[in-house]
């Protein structure tokens, strides 16, 4: 069963079994406990693990609606492995790019997408969006969140470029992409197209909801509860009506 806890709860585990006394009864356990603490100890190391781990817990916070817990985790993380750029071997690798990358984007994501956003807090948003998506340019959702990030800021015409670009990059859209064209396209007094968009997304949120999409798990509900949050601030711009419980808010 140690393969349904996290590598942070597994390894100190097999850390005490692998310390058990020497008896010729508890030898292979130890034995066995001892080959897999290697082996997670260099998974401990590998950073795409590392962004799962990370993943896991941000989404399920965001899921709960915990968003000042899942902003902080997201700037330990990022601080913690930025330090590593300068690691012989590592720093300037793929590996380590693709990771920067998604931290920057998780973090941007949360600041852009914030009811209490600010000025100074979009202004990050942007930056980082804009960061994640130099380090790693293929990457279709960094995009959506220079989107959005742009959207904050009132720069319709950047915002419709960078979503444009997050669309092309997921190959006809993510429900993100959608309610952000829909509420780009109210901008423009577009309000056909809008609505157009925004029951896109609902149809997906409501497969979502039903269990029909193929991928499951935390990272569907952290998306279903982010989805959520947006379909309700679209439906609110587009109607001018805010259905209260329709689209749950996530908290802060």
């Amino acid at each position: 069963e140690i393969y349904t806890l996290s590598l942070h709860d597994a390894l100190p585990i097999f850390r005490s079994i692998s310390q058990f006394p020497n008896t010729d009864s508890r030898q292979t356990d130890r034995d066995s406990a001892a080959a897999l603490l290697a082996d997670l100890t260099r998974l401990e190391a590998n950073p795409l693990l590392q962004d799962f781990e990370e993943g896991k817990e941000i989404h399920r916070l965001v899921a709960e609606g915990r968003i000042a817990g899942a902003e902080r985790l997201c700037r330990e993380a990022l601080t913690r492995f930025s330090e590593r750029s300068d690691e012989s071997g590592f720093g300037g690798s793929t590996a380590y790019l693709q990771s920067l990358a998604l931290k920057q984007n998780r973090l941007a994501w949360l600041l852009a997408n914030r009811e209490d956003v600010g000025p100074f807090g979009i202004s990050e948003a942007v930056e980082l969006a804009q960061k994640a998506t130099e380090t790693n340019p293929l990457e279709g959702a960094a995009w959506n969140t220079l989107g959005f990030a742009y959207y904050r800021r009132g720069a319709w015409s950047q915002s419709e470029a960078a979503v444009q670009k997050s669309m092309q990059l997921h190959q006809g859209g993510h429900p993100a992409d959608w309610l952000l064209l829909a509420m780009l396209s109210k901008q423009r007094n577009e309000d056909d197209k809008a609505r157009q968009w925004l029951q896109k997304a609902v149809d997906w949120l409501q497969r979502a909801e039903r269990g029909q999409l193929q991928e499951r798990g935390q990272k569907t509900q952290w998306e279903t509860a982010s989805i959520k949050r947006l379909c309700r601030e679209a439906d609110k711009l587009i109607s001018g009506v805010e259905h209260i419980g329709l689209y749950p808010p996530l908290g802060r």
